[in-house]
């Protein structure tokens, strides 16, 4: 994992982003290495992740979360069944 100072942080703007939390949708998110560090309104995002952050514009995409642990979750029982 790199979240030191000299990895850039990348700031998605004008997006769509689904939270499922008390506040559904946000509009931007900063992601810092490997590590999620902000979702939320564009003009945090944008103090979050500095003035140095590369900037990438969704154009109103819709962005869902996902987790590769469901994978691995589910192919385990799979594995053992075929041996």
């Amino acid at each position: 994992m790199r979240n030191d100072v000299t990895t850039p942080a990348h700031l998605y703007r004008n997006a769509r982003v689904f939270t499922s939390d008390r506040r559904p949708w946000a509009e931007a998110l900063v992601v810092v290495g490997d590590r999620l560090a902000h979702v939320g309104d564009e003009a945090t995002a944008a103090r979050v992740a500095g003035p140095d952050a590369l900037v990438h514009d969704l154009g109103g995409a819709t962005v869902l979360p996902a987790s590769s642990t469901a994978t691995r979750t589910w192919s385990a029982p799979a594995r053992r069944r075929s041996r």
